[in-house]
């Protein structure tokens, strides 16, 4: 079976009236506002001019807080939150109370990631690690007109640090800490010759098993393996030109954190079904566990054990036998070309990248194979973005461009529930879930300001987006040989 989903919109926001007055969430750092230039309206713009709600963080501030990835950002940073389903590799990211829970791959964010101004199309890339970075900006939705592109909670950009051609740079760190935890940062780079300039760096981090354990299961868990590297090479032959060519790299095959069972139901006898209590047929909750309490020495999991008679009493205690973990590696390039004249400005952002993802889980968090679930994605995209901007140092400026990708997500799932209601029910105890699903994505994009005051200014946006989407997949019952569209 094979389903087309076309959508096609206009989006006019509201008109923005900003005065320059300090900004409560230019910066982390804590006592003097510090000048920082920002790009989160493409182009670069004091944050203090900036008419729109966000933060930004610089590189030392990132190492000085100790944060190198997404997590530490929403940890940080007022009413951002992160939140990790089905034993995490899923981060889902909520700004303002806008988010979209769900643990599958293939769907659409509502906060637009854009690393080196490349948008992300799944969330399975903003697991990536943050080294050697310029600037962090996080910008407070909606922000459709620039990032229309799922943006209604927010946009985060990452911006890599750029090669010097001014004087040779490096740099080096390392950490060891808690669980034998081992961490090395370092980069360097400089001028090659007068219109060439090249950066290197790259970060690793190992631990062992960390706070986790299962004990029915008899081991410690949580072990971190991830790396992540980058090459950027600058051509800069004049004043008005330049070419900045960006090939990066990583993988993450770390542990993911072992769920917990929860007890949801009355204590009852086993039943024809193994693994499978009357009480759980006859869905005879825990009253604790209807008003959001838990009693983990009495309320029992769908197998009729309770969390207390399994080993599960800390909130770092799981009860499975298996151990989830991802198994990710990824790459890509981009070439970003910018010609500048006295008023107007071009740039243009090309970029491929390329996912393969394995994210294995254990669903019911139980020492029973009743929804065990492994995940195998490989995810392809492109895109071009050409945008200009109008600046004759007048009251009037103006941004007008448009972007095209095309992205691909192929992904089988397997599931295995040898034990259990789903054996029972479906008649078999392993299922495929195979799928392609591919998009293509136009938009064209505006915005117009005018400084009609010393202190006051007034912008308008507008984007028109028009997205594809083709999907096509099914079911396979193994044991069945049947396949269902």
């Amino acid at each position: 079976m094979r389903r087309f989903i076309a959508s096609t919109g206009f989006l006019l926001l509201t008109i923005f009236v900003a005065q320059s007055v300090p900004a409560a969430e230019s910066s982390p750092s804590r006592g003097v506002i510090e000048e920082i230039v920002v790009t989160a309206q493409k182009r670069e713009q004091n944050i203090q001019d900036v008419g729109i709600s966000m933060a930004a963080y610089s590189g030392d501030q990132l190492q000085s807080l100790g944060i190198d990835g997404i997590e530490g950002l929403a940890g940080d940073i007022p009413n951002v939150q992160l939140f990790e389903l089905s034993g995490g590799g899923v981060p889902i990211v909520v700004i303002r109370g806008v988010g979209l829970n769900n643990f599958r791959i293939n769907d659409s964010p509502t906060t637009g990631v854009y690393v080196d101004e490349v948008y992300q199309v799944s969330i399975a890339q903003l697991g990536s690690t943050l080294f050697d970075i310029e600037r962090v900006e996080v910008l407070k939705g909606p922000q459709g007109g620039l990032y229309g592109r799922n943006a209604v909670g927010g946009a985060i950009r990452y911006l890599s640090k750029k090669p010097s051609f001014e004087q040779n740079e490096s740099y080096a760190t390392v950490g060891y800490g808690r669980f034998a935890k081992r961490e090395a940062e370092g980069g360097f780079g400089g001028p090659i010759s007068d219109v060439l300039a090249v950066r290197i760096s790259g970060r690793i981090v190992k631990s062992d098993d960390t706070v986790f354990e299962s004990p029915i299961g008899g081991f410690d868990h949580g072990e971190e393996d991830r790396w992540a590297a980058r090459a950027m090479l600058s051509f800069q032959p004049s004043d008005t030109f330049s070419l900045d060519l960006k090939l990066h790299g990583g993988g993450d095959q770390s542990e993911l954190p072992l769920m917990r069972p929860i007890g949801a139901y009355e204590p009852g006898v086993p039943t024809f079904i193994p693994g499978v209590t009357s009480s759980r047929l006859a869905g005879d909750f825990c009253s604790s566990f209807l008003a959001g309490g838990r009693e983990p020495n009495r309320c029992v999991i769908t197998s009729g054990e309770t969390p207390e008679s399994l080993g599960v009493y800390g909130r770092y205690d799981g009860a499975t036998l298996r151990r989830p973990r991802l198994d990710s590696d990824w790459w890509g390039l981009n070439l970003i070309g910018v010609w500048a004249s006295d008023n107007y400005t071009v740039k243009s952002i090309t970029a491929y990248d390329q996912l393969d993802y394995l994210r294995r889980t254990d669903q019911d968090a139980g020492p029973l194979a009743q929804q065990e679930i492994t995940y195998v994605s490989d995810i392809g995209s492109w895109s071009q973005e050409l945008h200009v901007t109008y600046d004759a140092g007048g009251a009037v400026t103006g941004l007008f461009g448009f972007t095209y990708s095309q992205d691909t997500l192929e992904e089988t799932t397997f599931l295995d529930g040898s034990e259990g209601l789903f054996t029972f029910v479906f008649g078999t105890d392993s299922v495929e879930n195979p799928y392609e699903q591919d998009t293509q994505a136009f938009a064209a994009f505006g915005r117009v300001d005018w400084m009609f005051a010393d202190d006051w200014n007034v912008g308008v946006e507008a984007r028109y987006t028009t997205e594809d989407k083709e999907f096509s997949g099914g079911t396979f019952f193994v044991d069945q040989g049947n396949f269902v569209n």
